[in-house]
């Protein structure tokens, strides 16, 4: 799996490559990229081990890194609904 920040996430698998589009932040939303990758890799992985699939997986990967991107730090707002 490659991760592009605002680009397609590619994922390689036994069943091909696939590109999956990434939501975009206006440019005014975006504070602080740190910890944006470690949250992607949070939300995915916790799909995969509840046994969604990868489309699911990369979903919830992206959107929790968009609302990290969004504070400073590696924070989330206090009430976070998925």
């Amino acid at each position: 799996m490659v991760t592009q920040g605002p680009e397609h996430v590619i994922v390689w698998s036994g069943h091909g490559v696939k590109r999956f589009a990434v939501d975009q932040l206006p440019d005014d939303e975006i504070v602080d990229t740190n910890g944006a990758g470690d949250s992607f890799v949070g939300g995915f992985l916790s799909e995969i081990y509840q046994g969604n699939g990868i489309e699911q997986a990369v979903k919830t990967g992206c959107r929790l890194s968009r609302e990290v991107i969004k504070r400073s730090g590696c924070a989330f707002p206090d009430y976070f609904e998925l």
